[in-house]
């Protein structure tokens, strides 16, 4: 059976010409790359939220064994020694000045991903692209927007269990 004939036979069924025309469009519209950028850039977008949750955790606690203590066990020993001298340097550095550069860089990496969406779906509809420098504004309003509405959330369940109790 040849290429063509297995394709002829896909494309006689409706299921079968769905998929097909699905992949295609994808294809077309270059949607794996767009797809694999913006799972690159949501990853990336954690490592300035790790540093900022692993400088709380260094300044909350004076010795790291207790919360750091387990992930320093599993590490092999030069690896544990880096993370404990690094831990120490940054519970004692200046943290007025490593928030809010940890914070503005997990916008502008995460508001990468958004952007790449943007310019996507902008390729996929055939409308005019906008400048870079616009989605990018867009989509970290969009980052911005999102954390907020996900902190109000978080507040609204917290405060709805400690009224009605735990179910």
């Amino acid at each position: 059976m040849s290429l063509a004939e297995v394709r002829s036979a896909v494309l006689r069924n409706r299921v079968g010409r769905t998929v097909y025309m699905l992949g295609k469009h994808l294809d077309d519209h270059h949607a794996l790359l767009g797809a694999s950028a913006m799972a690159f850039d949501a990853f990336l977008s954690f490592i300035p939220l790790m540093a900022f949750a692993g400088a709380i955790v260094a300044y909350l606690n004076e010795t790291t064994d207790l919360l750091v203590g387990p992930f320093g066990r599993a590490a092999p020993g030069p690896v544990r020694d880096i993370m404990v001298q690094e831990l120490g340097r940054i519970a004692f550095g200046d943290m007025a000045a490593f928030a809010p550069v940890s914070i503005g860089a997990f916008i502008w990496v995460s508001s990468s991903g958004l952007s790449t969406a943007m310019y996507v779906f902008e390729n996929i509809f055939h409308s005019p692209p906008r400048p870079w420098w616009w989605r990018r504004m867009i989509a970290m309003g969009a980052i911005v927007g999102g954390v907020a509405a996900l902190i109000v959330v978080i507040t609204l369940a917290v405060l709805i269990i400690s009224i009605f109790g735990s179910w």
